[in-house]
């Protein structure tokens, strides 16, 4: 008979602890800060290659645009808006044409009434 209450008391113990452990819910996860971001080095090859890209896409707008201004870049592009490696974010743009600073926030610039797509190059 011992033996019988011992059992039934651990099973009742076991239980509880079972009882509370699911109401307390998963042990909290350790976070870890993210690491920081990689340096984002602008060389000429690179410098070039968003050049190109941008007079690429800028021929595109203009035959797509056909002397209809309009600011909407992605929709005179046949492919998506590229990513501009200097600039954090991707494939972002902003409409500007040359008056006051360049927004350095976005991958490119798009004026939409010559069509000209500008590459962000930020200060090194």
């Amino acid at each position: 008979m011992g033996w019988h209450r011992t059992g039934k008391a651990a099973a009742l113990a076991v239980c509880l602890y079972a009882s509370w452990a699911a109401w307390r819910g998963p042990p909290p996860r350790t976070v870890h800060d993210p690491p920081d971001p990689l340096p984002r080095t602008a060389n000429l090859a690179t410098i070039r290659g968003l050049h190109k890209t941008a007079a690429a896409m800028t021929q595109e707008a203009q035959q797509a645009n056909a002397g209809i201004a309009s600011a909407d870049l992605e929709s005179l592009l046949s492919e998506p808006i590229p990513d501009n490696p200097l600039v954090e974010g991707v494939g972002t743009t902003a409409e500007w044409c040359g008056e006051g600073d360049s927004p350095l926030e976005v991958d490119w610039t798009f004026c939409p009434t010559t069509g000209t797509v500008t590459a962000v190059t930020p200060a090194q």
